[in-house]
Formats: structure tokens, C-alpha cells, sequence
């Protein structure tokens, strides 16, 4: 497994920081993430989108640079997480910083 470290970031929200992969690596992992939680097939009665419980995720790829603060990374895969939402749900989003100059 790459270097990586998860932590709850709200009430139904986790952040998972995996470092120095390739982005088809977070594809592939992210995929893998939704694949697990559909196979559980956790009743969800009260869900207007899915009859169980499913999983949408925003990505952030970037390269770190200094002077970039972690919130700015986090509010870019929220951004992400939010789009999967309006979306349809059960997929996942990835937004890239193709350079290595960040706002």
C-alpha cells in the first residue's frame, strides 16, 4: 500500500491522503472503495437514490509544493465529493492540477 492516512472529516465525510501514486492509481482505488461499499449491500429504506447505501467520492491530484496549505488541497476533493453528489451519486469525481504551480 502506498503511504496513506484516513480520518472521519464530518458526519458522513472521510478524507483519504494517499501521497507519491500515480492518478490512475486514485482511479483504481476510488473505484475499488465504491466496488467494496456496493458489495456490502446495506439496506438504505430511506434514500431517494439507491435502495442501499452507496458511495461518491471527490478526488484532488496534485503535486505538493511549499507554501500550499492543506485546506486548499481538502476543499479541491470536497469540491470534487460535491460534484459526485449532484452527479447521481455511487461514482467518483477527480479534479487534477496538471502543473506543479497551485493557486
Amino acid at each position: 500500500m502506498p503511504t496513506a492516512g484516513w480520518a472521519r472529516y464530518g458526519g458522513e465525510e472521510f478524507v483519504l491522503a494517499v501521497f507519491d501514486q500515480p492518478s490512475e492509481t486514485l482511479d483504481e482505488l476510488a473505484e475499488a472503495i465504491r466496488q467494496a461499499v456496493q458489495e456490502l449491500r446495506i439496506d438504505h429504506a430511506f434514500s431517494p437514490v439507491a435502495d442501499k447505501v452507496t458511495v461518491s467520492i471527490g478526488i484532488y491530484s496534485a503535486a505538493i509544493s511549499n507554501g500550499i496549505q492543506l485546506s486548499y488541497f481538502i476543499g479541491q476533493a470536497d469540491e470534487a465529493l460535491y460534484e459526485a453528489k449532484r452527479s447521481g451519486r455511487d461514482t467518483f469525481i477527480k479534479r487534477e492540477e496538471l502543473s506543479e504551480s497551485l493557486a
